[in-house]
Protein backbone atom coordinates (compact mmCIF):
# COMPACT_ATOMS: atom_id res chain seq x y z
CA UNK A 1 0.00 0.00 0.00
CA UNK A 2 1.36 3.02 -1.16
CA UNK A 3 1.84 6.32 1.34
CA UNK A 4 -0.82 8.08 -0.12
CA UNK A 5 -3.62 5.80 -0.33
CA UNK A 6 -3.09 5.68 3.69
CA UNK A 7 -3.55 9.23 4.03
CA UNK A 8 -6.50 8.90 1.54
CA UNK A 9 -7.86 6.29 4.22
CA UNK A 10 -7.31 8.55 7.04
CA UNK A 11 -8.82 11.40 5.34
CA UNK A 12 -12.07 9.21 4.96
CA UNK A 13 -11.68 7.86 8.82
CA UNK A 14 -11.46 11.29 10.20
CA UNK A 15 -14.49 12.26 7.81
CA UNK A 16 -16.43 9.36 8.04
CA UNK A 17 -16.33 8.83 4.23
CA UNK A 18 -17.51 5.37 2.27
CA UNK A 19 -15.55 5.21 -0.72
CA UNK A 20 -18.94 5.99 -2.33
CA UNK A 21 -19.40 9.68 -0.30
CA UNK A 22 -15.81 10.45 -1.30
CA UNK A 23 -16.28 9.75 -5.00
CA UNK A 24 -19.66 11.70 -5.17
CA UNK A 25 -17.70 14.28 -3.04
CA UNK A 26 -14.56 15.10 -5.59
CA UNK A 27 -16.66 13.87 -8.80
CA UNK A 28 -14.57 10.47 -9.56
CA UNK A 29 -15.44 7.32 -10.45
CA UNK A 30 -16.23 4.55 -7.18
CA UNK A 31 -13.46 2.20 -8.89
CA UNK A 32 -11.15 5.19 -8.99
CA UNK A 33 -10.88 5.55 -5.24
CA UNK A 34 -10.44 1.75 -5.18
CA UNK A 35 -7.27 1.43 -7.22
CA UNK A 36 -6.14 4.30 -5.17
CA UNK A 37 -7.08 3.03 -1.94
CA UNK A 38 -5.51 -1.22 -3.24
CA UNK A 39 -2.40 0.58 -4.66
CA UNK A 40 -2.98 -0.06 -8.22
CA UNK A 41 -3.52 3.29 -9.51
CA UNK A 42 -1.50 6.55 -8.71
CA UNK A 43 -4.42 9.55 -7.98
CA UNK A 44 -4.33 11.51 -11.21
CA UNK A 45 -4.41 15.84 -10.84
CA UNK A 46 -7.93 16.10 -11.11
CA UNK A 47 -8.32 13.38 -8.04
CA UNK A 48 -6.30 15.58 -6.09
CA UNK A 49 -7.52 18.49 -7.65
CA UNK A 50 -10.82 17.32 -6.75
CA UNK A 51 -10.02 16.35 -3.26
CA UNK A 52 -8.34 19.68 -1.94
CA UNK A 53 -11.21 21.86 -3.54
CA UNK A 54 -14.01 19.86 -1.40
CA UNK A 55 -12.05 19.49 1.34
CA UNK A 56 -9.84 22.50 1.56
CA UNK A 57 -8.53 21.93 5.48
CA UNK A 58 -6.31 18.84 4.14
CA UNK A 59 -3.20 20.29 3.66
CA UNK A 60 -1.72 19.15 0.34
CA UNK A 61 1.71 19.03 1.70
CA UNK A 62 0.52 16.33 4.17
CA UNK A 63 -1.56 14.82 1.34
CA UNK A 64 0.95 14.67 -1.37
CA UNK A 65 4.39 13.99 1.24
CA UNK A 66 2.71 13.31 4.43
CA UNK A 67 4.62 16.50 5.98
CA UNK A 68 3.35 18.68 8.55
CA UNK A 69 -0.46 17.94 9.92
CA UNK A 70 -3.16 16.79 8.38
CA UNK A 71 -5.45 19.58 8.64
CA UNK A 72 -4.38 23.07 8.41
CA UNK A 73 -6.01 26.33 7.29
CA UNK A 74 -5.64 27.65 3.71
CA UNK A 75 -3.14 30.42 4.77
CA UNK A 76 -1.08 26.64 5.65
CA UNK A 77 -0.57 26.95 9.63
CA UNK A 78 -1.63 24.10 11.66
CA UNK A 79 -4.73 24.91 13.12
CA UNK A 80 -7.16 22.55 16.05
CA UNK A 81 -9.56 20.63 15.68
CA UNK A 82 -12.36 23.40 16.70
CA UNK A 83 -10.71 26.13 14.52
CA UNK A 84 -11.65 24.52 11.17
CA UNK A 85 -14.51 27.35 10.38
CA UNK A 86 -14.42 29.47 6.68
CA UNK A 87 -14.51 32.48 8.60
CA UNK A 88 -11.45 31.65 10.98
CA UNK A 89 -9.80 30.12 7.46
CA UNK A 90 -10.36 33.27 5.55
CA UNK A 91 -9.51 35.46 8.58
CA UNK A 92 -6.17 33.50 9.28
CA UNK A 93 -5.55 34.04 5.50
CA UNK A 94 -6.54 37.58 5.01
CA UNK A 95 -4.02 38.55 8.22
CA UNK A 96 -1.14 35.98 7.09
CA UNK A 97 1.57 38.16 5.57
CA UNK A 98 3.58 34.90 4.80
CA UNK A 99 1.88 34.04 2.72
CA UNK A 100 3.09 35.83 -1.12
CA UNK A 101 2.51 34.41 -4.02
CA UNK A 102 5.02 34.26 -7.12
CA UNK A 103 4.66 38.30 -8.42
CA UNK A 104 4.78 36.98 -12.05
CA UNK A 105 1.12 35.04 -10.98
CA UNK A 106 -0.15 38.16 -9.54
CA UNK A 107 0.92 39.99 -11.98
CA UNK A 108 -0.66 38.10 -15.07
CA UNK A 109 -3.48 37.57 -12.85
CA UNK A 110 -4.00 40.98 -12.51
CA UNK A 111 -3.11 42.48 -16.04
CA UNK A 112 -6.20 39.51 -17.33
CA UNK A 113 -8.36 40.79 -14.86
CA UNK A 114 -8.59 44.34 -15.33
CA UNK A 115 -8.22 44.50 -19.14
CA UNK A 116 -11.17 46.42 -20.75
CA UNK A 117 -13.37 43.92 -22.91
CA UNK A 118 -14.82 45.39 -26.28
CA UNK A 119 -16.95 42.41 -25.86
CA UNK A 120 -19.95 41.69 -23.18
CA UNK A 121 -19.16 38.84 -21.46
CA UNK A 122 -20.96 36.87 -18.27
CA UNK A 123 -19.20 37.85 -15.03
CA UNK A 124 -16.70 35.89 -13.80
CA UNK A 125 -16.21 34.47 -10.31
CA UNK A 126 -12.74 33.39 -9.10
CA UNK A 127 -13.34 30.07 -7.91
CA UNK A 128 -9.70 28.96 -7.31
CA UNK A 129 -5.77 29.74 -6.84
CA UNK A 130 -3.84 27.12 -7.23
CA UNK A 131 -0.11 27.67 -7.13
CA UNK A 132 2.73 25.35 -8.19
CA UNK A 133 6.05 25.51 -7.56
CA UNK A 134 9.42 25.03 -8.89
CA UNK A 135 10.06 21.38 -6.52
CA UNK A 136 6.72 20.03 -8.01
CA UNK A 137 4.54 21.05 -4.88
CA UNK A 138 1.68 23.17 -5.21
CA UNK A 139 -1.12 24.87 -2.62
CA UNK A 140 -4.95 25.29 -3.24
CA UNK A 141 -6.69 28.75 -2.34
CA UNK A 142 -10.32 28.96 -2.11
CA UNK A 143 -11.74 32.30 -2.01
CA UNK A 144 -15.00 31.18 -0.90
Amino acid sequence: MSDFSQRLKEIMTSKSLSIKELSENIGVQRSGVSHILNGRNKPSMAFIVGLTERYPEISTQWLLHGKGAMITNVSGRQITDGDTSVTHKRQALESDTNVTPPIELVGEVLKKATQPSTQKQPEKQLKQVILIYSDGSFESFDPR
